[in-house]
């Protein structure tokens, strides 16, 4: 790996860790707009090979500091990849926010499921309990912050696109 892309691996690190720290609990949605724009960014600057590496550096990292996390990596990453594939050919708004609220929607349900079942955690009984137990409203829940994040997502890596550029 170059010396420029270790420097934004490190860079790439360090924003993440900084979003861990700073959005936890009721806040942690604002990481599924954060992480995956810094994972974009590095994504489409560099190969697939040094980007896996990042996303096992990042993955190893919460695995130490930030358990609860560990999943949510994977999905972010693939979240990222996803991004590039949508902007690197094109496609239109509509479809862009169809596909990212869609495969949101699909990996945030399994990130969370393995979540509880993995780590013991009890997410799902939390957002069933916030919406009052009714089943309707709980997949409601789910499609509206699918449907925020994507409109979000496809938002802000427009904006980065338009202000940066590939080296």
């Amino acid at each position: 790996m170059s010396i420029k892309g270790i420097s934004y691996s490190a860079i790439s690190i360090s924003l993440i860790f900084i979003s861990f720290l700073l959005f936890r609990g009721a806040t942690n949605i604002v990481n599924s707009f954060v992480i995956p724009v810094i994972l974009y960014q590095y994504y489409k600057k560099f190969t697939f090979k040094e980007y896996v590496v990042l996303v096992l550096a990042v993955f190893i990292f919460s695995f130490l500091f930030f358990f609860q996390q560990i999943f949510f990596v994977i999905f972010y990453a693939i979240m990222a990849i996803l991004l590039d594939y949508l902007f690197r050919n094109n496609k239109s708004l509509i479809y862009r926010l169809i596909i990212t609220t869609i495969v949101f929607l699909i990996l945030f349900v399994i990130t969370i499921s393995l979540t509880d079942i993995v780590l013991g955690t009890a997410l799902r009984k939390v957002l069933f309990s916030v919406v009052g137990g009714n089943q309707i409203a709980f997949y409601f829940l789910f499609l509206t912050i699918s449907l925020t994040v994507s409109i979000v997502l496809n938002i802000i890596v427009a904006e980065v696109n338009k202000r940066l550029t590939v080296e």
